[in-house]
């Protein structure tokens, strides 16, 4: 036979059972970059390429976290060029220069945590000096999420093509 045993309020003791912490790492550490590609084809047929590593700006991981949560996303959508010779700054927001030209820029996934923009200007869109190249979210060059300048700049005359890329791609960090 069981007995059962009530126990006053004040007589009632808590248990507690010892507390154990775990550490759970939240820390997301990625490693990766972008860079830019420019290609000049000449009226006599030389082809000039330059590929260069970037400088993602601060506004640029802004809106990466911006896109990725989905909170006042910024659409990517234009790869601009221009004049400037500056050293990029990470806190520029848009792309110096007193000369811009813009393309429209194509995103592309070619395999998992890789995008590439890409985009190219007809015969004799651009004359004159490429000094930098930015990846930007209209053709004004305002919310510039990437810059690079080109060193030495190029000249561009008016039977030159030029084709842009844009490739960025993230890897987790070891």
């Amino acid at each position: 036979m069981s007995e059962e045993r009530k126990l006053s309020p004040s007589s009632q003791t808590e248990q507690r059972m010892p507390e154990r912490k775990f550490r759970v790492g939240t820390d997301i550490r990625l490693s990766g970059g972008g860079s830019f590609k420019l290609k000049i084809k000449r009226d006599d047929g030389e082809v000039e390429e330059v590929v260069v590593k970037n400088l993602i700006t601060n506004l640029g991981l802004d809106i990466l976290v911006r896109n990725l949560t989905s909170i006042n996303p910024v659409s990517l959508t234009h790869l601009v060029v221009s004049d400037a010779t500056t050293t990029p700054s990470p806190n520029e927001t848009v792309m110096p220069g007193t000369n811009k030209w813009a393309v429209a820029a194509t995103p592309t996934r070619p395999s998992p945590a890789v995008v590439t923009w890409s985009g190219a200007f007809s015969k004799g869109a651009i004359v004159g000096t490429i000094g930098s190249i930015g990846l930007c979210s209209d053709s004004a060059g305002n919310n510039l999420f990437a810059r690079v300048r080109i060193d030495p700049p190029k000249q561009v005359g008016a039977n030159d093509t030029v084709e842009l890329e844009y490739s960025l791609q993230l890897t987790r960090a070891q």
